[in-house]
């Protein structure tokens, strides 16, 4: 079954704003890191992870994807020939078993190997996709298979470890190991062998789990929300499910769409915070919709949660062709994931320990933070998954690994292709050389700054010649009223769906997008929360206006807030404002990306959201 949008060709948008920072950030300090692909791979040859049942086995692959998702942005030359490197690299480690594997033989399949030997196939897969070296791609199929045939030739019933019983570690009953449903629906793809299948089938067949909870049927009959679940891991959740869209591909029953379906509206109506992450309760499903606005003294919004949840619904974007997984991603991408992205290249972070947060030596820069706060709370107050690597001390993070499958995602999912149709999901600037139905090339140029500015969003063509084309635009569930202008012509449109616009264009046709870009308040539980295009403000303590004091913002009629632009100088923001309280006064407020980003200080780090 074909996804119903694809991508455009690798490195087809270039973006000036946001998502390419943060993506050129990512790329030169991280993923051109080639000591940093080496301590990875080299996990493998010393199987540390026997020791302690720990997930080094992780940290290849998860990072692998992200920068091969880099790679479909950019086309960076360079990154694919480090990368290519890494691959070369990680392929010697393969024993003569067909294992990619941190434990040795004799605790093979307990703690997190099986997660490990996932992120290993899916590293290999994504890298496969973007390759253009036929003789490595041969090598990498042929070291899949070697891997998968030793897996399937000793997990599940009757063998050594049934597949919902190979993990022991932290109890999640068995979501980490089915997770490897997905790399496997992958390999079936590019090998479509039926022990493959049968394997898939088999997890399937658990439902995620080793408990009474076999969670597809579940979601199937509706019978609870995810945070009423014995087990509410929701990363590794996600990923089953993500598993489970791979499979229904490939089989085609409609049950195991309507439980994935099901799945998706239980975490964003009950999960999905405002800043786009879930979970406030560590990294654990937990009625986040509700809770989100209570201090929590522990960290909340785990960054792998979050890049889970948008490479989610980036995947179910490009199958359903629903523009409410655009508006998702937008969320998430704008405010937590950017959020997380160390822009000002801190290096203390807090490790929490008794209770209490102090800071660890980590012997090396982590490009990202590992939760978002909320409330009344700073960055950097834990690193997820810290694990030693190297015996100088070295030490590196699960969400640091994966983060750059987000910051990808902000750019990929921005202009896709259904058949001759251009689907517009992100109004951030950029340029995109594009092929009319005609064959012949225009270039797709859009401008404007509603957020920090308050434009009008422009698409500007340019065309050799007269061209027929058809867009679809996404209007933003968060615009209230959006018009659209094409030749003279205006549109009203529904926020929340697609615009389909058909015209005949020449050089220098202009559309335009008028969104509502006025600051909004979200109220929940007595608290007020401030909006503008979909992008969260927040308070911060570096502005020394009192974030401790209670105060009480004046909302006017449908709960527009009259905030005027500033400019503080106080740090680097996207955009500040100025918001008017009821007794006369003000408070400033920036872009919740750009909040609490000076946490090496140790002092005014706080920032808080729900007012």
């Amino acid at each position: 079954m074909m996804d119903s949008l694809k991508g455009v060709p690798y490195g087809t948008v270039s973006y000036q704003g946001m998502a390419a920072q943060m993506n050129a950030f990512v790329i030169e300090k991280q993923l051109y890191d080639q000591t940093l692909w080496k301590i990875f791979v080299q996990q493998f040859r010393d199987r540390k992870d026997s020791d302690d049942g720990g997930w080094r086995g992780e940290f290849f692959g998860k990072m692998m994807r992200g920068a091969c998702l880099t790679y479909k942005y950019t086309c960076d030359t360079r990154l694919v020939q480090i990368l290519e490197n890494a691959i070369e690299d990680f392929l010697t480690t393969q024993d003569d078993l067909g294992r990619f594997s941190t434990y040795i033989v004799e605790k093979e399949f307990t703690g997190w190997d099986m997660w490990g030997r996932k992120y290993a196939m899916l590293g290999l897969e994504y890298f496969y996709e973007i390759s253009d070296n036929e003789n490595l791609k041969t090598r990498i199929l042929v070291a899949l298979e070697k891997h998968a045939d030793y897996i399937v030739g000793n997990v599940g019933e009757g063998k050594k470890h049934p597949i919902a019983y190979a993990i022991s570690f932290w109890h999640h009953a068995g979501l980490p190991s089915c997770s490897i449903l997905e790399p496997f629906m992958k390999l079936y793809a590019l090998k479509p062998k039926q022990a493959y299948l049968d394997f898939a089938t088999e997890i399937v067949r658990t439902g995620f789990t080793n408990t009474d909870e076999n969670l597809i049927e579940v979601f199937y009959k509706q019978e609870k929300n995810v945070n009423e679940l014995s087990v509410k891991k929701a990363y590794e959740m996600m990923s089953c499910f993500q598993g489970l869209l791979e499979y229904y591909k490939v089989v085609k029953d409609e049950k195991y769409l309507t439980s994935l379906n099901n799945f998706m509206n239980s975490v964003i109506e009950t999960e999905l915070t405002e800043i786009g992450a879930l979970g406030t309760s560590y990294e654990f499903f937990d009625n986040s919709v509700d809770n989100q606005t209570e201090p929590k003294s522990l960290p909340i919004a785990e960054t792998c949660v979050t890049v889970t949840f948008m490479n989610l619904c980036y995947q179910m974007l490009q199958f359903t062709g629903e523009s409410r997984f655009a508006d998702y991603i937008e969320k998430s991408a704008y405010n937590a994931m950017f959020g997380a992205v160390n822009t000002r290249e801190n290096q203390s972070v807090c490790k929490w320990a008794n209770e209490v947060p102090h800071l660890i030596d980590t012997k090396y820069f982590m490009p990202f933070d590992s939760y978002s706060p909320l409330v009344m709370q700073r960055r950097a107050i834990d690193v997820g998954g810290l694990k030693q690597l190297t015996q100088d001390g070295m030490k590196y993070g699960c969400c640091t690994c994966i983060s750059s499958t987000g910051t990808a995602i902000s750019a990929l999912y921005g202009i896709m292709k259904a058949d001759d149709v251009y689907i517009i999901n992100s109004y951030e600037e950029c340029a995109a050389n594009l092929f009319a139905p005609s064959g012949r090339e225009f270039t797709l140029q859009i401008t404007g700054k509603p957020f920090e500015n308050g434009e009008t969003t422009k698409i500007t063509l340019q065309t050799k010649s007269e061209e027929t084309l058809t867009f679809k635009l996404r209007i933003p569930e968060w615009s209230k009223t959006a018009t659209v202008v094409c030749k003279g012509k205006r549109y009203e449109t529904v926020g929340g769906k697609y615009f389909t616009l058909s015209d005949t264009f020449v050089n220098g046709d202009v559309i335009e997008i008028e969104t509502d870009n006025r600051i909004y308040a979200v109220q929940r539980n007595g608290k007020t929360l401030l909006k503008k295009c979909g992008i969260v403000l927040a308070r911060d303590e570096r502005y020394q206006d009192g974030l401790e004091e209670c105060v009480a913002i004046a909302i006017g009629e449908r709960g527009v807030v009259s905030g005027r632009k500033t400019v503080s100088g106080k740090f680097e923001t996207r955009a500040e404002f100025q918001i008017p309280l009821i007794d006369g006064c003000e408070i400033t407020m920036c872009d919740y990306a750009s909040a609490g980003k000076e946490w090496d200080s140790g002092t005014n780090t706080r920032i808080n959201v729900w007012l």
